[in-house]
């Protein structure tokens, strides 16, 4: 490592007031208890595990490098200060309520509603995404590098802009499921016909979700376990204990199968048959051979290269949540203030249709199409596919990348107000608005916990329309039996209910 000792003491310092920040919020009774777990996930991720895998690994031959070591620790003490004020702020602000609830507060986040009618939506809900996932099979069975190319290859400008819609609902569906999962319990039989039905619509998501290439998705049933877990109020410490195993169990499986599906998905198409093969390979190799531990072909593209597996796992990881990298390479190649407010034209006009207006700039990009977003920028710098591949990008890089200083004030504001709107949703008694909470939180990554300035005014414009629907479909619908579902205070059971 060529870190100046200055520097690196900054670094660390950001790090122990990152997690320390995590921790107080995780403990904070005002703050949800999705939104806490998410923001120490969050902090896990994409702060502490590059900088430690960077700080530890720094002098191996294999570590991910795209700038050099000064560079990126210069970049990360920046994005850490960021965050951290964004941490401080809301810490600041929820100070006073915290003050005035009581520890059962929590628990009254808990939405009440009558299990069947979930059930009757949750049903609707997959009808829905049986007939999308129908309607766009050719774009749903393309492979990976495909489907990223769209909008970006010539020619697919109309798909993506009909098939981003689809891609919507879908994700509107899921964070429902999730929020189900996370409300259901253990008590009538309808409640418990509503727990498996929820609990393996997110499983099923979640395979669906690495079936089409994304990894990251394999984990969420885990994640969601555990938060349900930590609320749980009538679960014996035995039950528990065994939860717990059986999530573990389940992250190594899952940790085994992403890596098999970030090769194949080099390659092509993402095959069954394959990825369990060769997820069987990875677990006998790390058995059988733990000289090399597990040591196999790296990838289809590569097949005379070997590395051990939890090199690559750590190689792996790197690459994944070294956004910080990312950023220092878009400021290197753009410069600062290069993009201006360009980003924000395509965020402020989201709510248009297409339709309506057919040169609607992409949100977020430089030039109004997704070969100007930042993502698409510092992929090709790294000598990605100028098509299809894109990366993730430092907030703090892309918010200097658009205004500079500015930007960057601009995004410890518009974060500090996007994390209390969520907070705010997520607390919500009603469990579809809590649903709208769930999806601007991105799990599992819970990356959207902390975007650029532009993306906040997107997804909080989308937020807010959904809000308004879900507010006056419970007003047109008044206390009929739907409304159970949306207001607690209407949620007494049915007439010979028994729990």
């Amino acid at each position: 490592m060529t870190i100046p000792g200055g520097l690196l003491i900054g670094l660390l310092a950001i790090q122990c007031g990152l997690l320390a920040a995590a921790v107080l919020l995780y403990r904070r009774r005002a703050i949800s208890p999705v939104l806490s777990a998410g923001i120490a996930i969050l902090v896990g991720l994409w702060y502490l595990l590059p900088v430690a895998i960077r700080l530890i690994f720094g002098r191996v031959s294999w570590i991910y490098r795209l700038v050099p070591d000064e560079v990126f620790a210069q970049m990360a003490l920046l994005e850490g200060i960021c965050l951290l004020a964004v941490l401080l702020l809301l810490l600041l602000l929820r100070r006073r309520r915290n003050a005035d609830e009581a520890p059962e507060s929590r628990s009254a986040s808990r939405p009440e509603f009558d299990a069947r009618w979930v059930l009757i939506v949750l049903a609707l809900g997959w009808l829905v995404d049986l007939v999308i996932r129908w309607h766009w099979s050719g774009v749903f069975g393309a492979d990976y590098r495909t489907r990223n190319a769209l909008g970006v290859a010539p020619g697919t400008d109309a798909v993506l802009a009909t098939f981003s819609g689809a891609v919507f609902v879908e994700t509107l569906f899921g964070s429902f499921a999730a929020a189900a999962a996370l409300a259901s319990r253990w008590q009538t039989r309808w409640d418990r016909a509503l727990l498996v039905a929820s609990w393996l619509s997110v499983l099923a998501i979640s395979v669906w979700g690495a079936a089409s290439g994304g990894r990251l998705a394999l984990f969420a049933p885990a994640v969601l376990g555990l938060l349900w877990l930590r609320e749980a109020p009538r679960v014996s410490p035995a039950v528990r204990v065994l939860i717990v195993l059986v999530i573990g169990a389940y992250c190594l499986l899952a940790g085994t199968v992403s890596l098999s599906v970030g090769r194949q998905r080099e390659g092509g198409a993402i095959e069954l048959q394959r990825v369990v093969k060769a997820s069987g390979q990875e677990v006998a190799a790390a058995l059988t051979s733990p000289d090399t531990k597990g040591a196999i072909a790296a990838s289809p593209s590569r097949p005379g290269a070997r590395a051990g597996l939890w090199v690559r796992v750590a190689r792996e990881a790197l690459m994944k949540f070294d956004s910080i990298s990312a950023g220092a390479l878009l400021l290197r190649v753009e410069g600062v203030g290069a993009a201006g407010w360009a980003p924000f034209e395509g965020a402020v006009l989201a709510l248009i249709p297409r339709v309506v207006y057919p040169g609607k700039p992409v949100p977020g990009s430089r030039t109004g199409d997704l070969r100007g977003h930042p993502s698409r920028i510092a992929a090709r710098a790294e000598g990605g596919d100028p098509n299809s591949s894109n990366v993730g990008v430092s907030p703090s890089a892309v918010a200097l990348w658009e205004l500079g200083i500015v930007g960057v004030v601009l995004l410890v504001a518009a974060n500090t107000f996007n994390l209390l709107a969520i907070n705010a949703l997520l607390l919500s008694p009603n469990l579809f608005i809590q649903s709208v909470g769930i999806s601007l939180v991105s799990v599992p990554s819970f990356v959207t916990l902390f975007v650029p300035a532009d993306t906040v005014i997107l997804n909080l414009q989308r937020a807010a329309v959904l809000v308004a629907a879900v507010l006056l479909g419970t007003r047109l619908l008044g206390r009929t039996p739907l409304a159970r579902i949306l207001n607690r205070d209407a949620a007494a059971p049915f007439e010979g209910e028994q729990p």
